[in-house]
């Protein structure tokens, strides 16, 4: 088999079958790192199931990149999907040692394999990410959000986004124009409430819920205040009524969301950026991105002492890989951060009781329902 180069312009596209990792564990006599994507296969099979995987170890292009995924010093984790696009998974591992290769790219795909994809500058991996969960816009759209709120205010205005598609559906199937919707805030919760549960990407709110790393770790709580910070923000309005239940519509800004992601929402990805040292992986940023074909809007979860903030931002292509960048760089150039945020997710870990017998995810003792597939938890 002809041996690669890094100097293609087009990615090389190397597929694995994964029950081939732990063969070729052996054979390049690597040994992963825990919470390293290959960690898990360490003890698998010895023996390769086809000829394919002997064929890979002669490609030193190849060599180089499971020299990556066995030991990186960042690793980002994406779960993509909602709008238009199906629900897919990839995580990009970094080693900004390596000489050959600084970043390797992994989708796994429905047939048991992976698709490893490595590049010689981390760049170049991010912009291959980015043609993946982001659009192309020269200029991002002016922000119409501020630029720091609460988890549970991000929450709200999610689903009022969904809310205002909801009433143009509705509308839409009783033949009626109405350009000012008005839904009774019961309503409102209630649908929030299904939409948690449904774990239906098509809908931005489920799809937040789904998609964002460390979602069960925010503990949110709903009050009254929400609403009042939705109608500072001009996102709902209420409407003077004589019903018995309170009236809402939406204000401007409400409006010219609920537009924008009603007939442009592209899509939605979860991002984690993780950092390896001695002290084990400890996350270093969370963020979701909802992608429309008028900007990428980016909702970074900031944790402090005193709790979870949102900070948010509409951005270009340029303007997140130069984010992404900044973050992958800090993360390898600052082990020394990772002792103190580990210990604060062991904290969040300490509060986890239990896991969801349907997809594994860590929930806490007190939830009913699992915040990534929806399912019912059994007491």
């Amino acid at each position: 088999m002809q041996t690669d180069t890094i100097m293609n312009t087009e990615p090389s596209v190397f597929t694995i079958n994964k029950n081939d990792i732990g063969f070729l564990l052996h054979r390049l006599q690597l040994q992963a790192i825990a919470e390293s994507p290959l960690h898990a296969f360490a003890d698998g099979n010895a023996t390769a199931t086809g000829t394919s995987a002997e064929e890979l170890l002669q490609n030193n292009l190849f060599v180089a990149a499971m020299q990556v995924l066995a030991t990186p010093q960042c690793l980002i984790r994406v779960y993509a999907g909602g709008g238009t696009q199906p629900h897919g998974d990839l995580f990009i591992c970094i080693q900004t040692d390596n000489k050959t290769v600084s970043a390797t790219a992994v989708t796994p795909t429905q047939d048991n394999n992976w698709a490893v994809i490595p590049f010689s500058e981390t760049k170049q991996c991010i912009n291959w990410l980015l043609d993946f969960v982001a659009v192309e816009n020269e200029t991002a759209a002016p922000a119409v959000l501020p630029e720091t709120f609460t988890p549970e205010f991000l929450l709200y205005l999610l689903g009022a986004i969904d809310q205002y598609k909801r009433c143009g559906y509705e509308a839409l199937l009783q033949y009626r124009q109405e350009e000012s919707p008005v839904f009774s805030l019961n309503a409102f919760a209630d649908n929030m409430q299904k939409a948690m549960k449904s774990a239906d990407l098509r809908w931005l709110l489920p799809s937040f819920v789904v998609l964002t790393p460390g979602f069960s770790e925010l503990n949110l709580t709903a009050n009254s205040t929400v609403y009042e910070q939705l109608i500072d923000a001009d996102i709902m309005l209420p409407v003077e009524s004589t019903a018995a239940e309170p009236l809402f519509t939406f204000g401007e800004t409400g409006k010219e969301l609920g537009e924008e992601f009603s007939k442009n929402w592209m899509q939605s990805a979860g991002i984690e950026v993780n950092n390896f040292s001695g002290a084990g992986v400890a996350v270093q940023h969370r963020a979701f991105l909802a992608a429309t074909l008028l900007t990428n809007h980016l909702f970074e979860i900031e944790n402090t002492e005193t709790g979870s903030s949102i900070k948010y931002a509409s951005m270009s292509p340029l303007s997140l890989t130069a984010l992404l960048e900044e973050w992958i760089t800090k993360t390898v150039a600052e082990p020394a951060t990772v002792k103190a945020e580990e210990t604060t997710t062991q904290q969040a870990a300490a509060s986890v009781k239990k896991f969801c017998p349907q997809c594994g995810e860590p929930v806490r003792e007190s939830t009913k329902f699992c915040a990534k597939c929806g399912k019912p938890l059994i007491a």
